[in-house]
């Protein structure tokens, strides 16, 4: 590692100290996901599928930050990822389901409940 390393990664692990599991941001966002060409199973990978890709971006309403704090204010370079989920919104009768934990694959964000993660 060289000095202009040591340097950026101390600005980047100032700005992750400000973060927290559950943050989130809102917007016009891509998400980018990977698939099995042979099993889409969302409709842009379905879509996607014929075009010899196994990569397919879908815009999503913002993103949550689902890594433990713990792990997120530890240095950068010794953790370099950050693990974020795309937010959706759901019907109803949906998120009657995932607040009594009937749907495991999402979870439920008090602050900002007409938004929920798929996981």
């Amino acid at each position: 590692m060289n000095e202009s390393d040591s340097v950026r990664f101390v600005e980047i692990d100032n700005i992750l100290k400000e973060w927290c599991q559950g943050d989130c941001v809102l917007g016009e966002y891509w998400f980018v996901q990977r698939f099995n060409p042979q099993y889409p199973l969302t409709p842009d990978s379905i879509a996607n599928a014929q075009e010899d890709t196994d990569l397919v971006e879908s815009e999503v309403r913002g993103f949550a930050v689902v890594t433990q704090t713990c792990d997120i204010v530890r240095s950068c370079a010794e953790r370099p990822f950050i693990e974020v989920a795309p937010l959706v919104e759901v019907n109803e009768q949906l998120l009657y389901e995932i607040k009594r934990c009937r749907r495991p694959q999402f979870a439920y964000i008090s602050g900002i409940s007409q938004f929920l993660i798929f996981m």
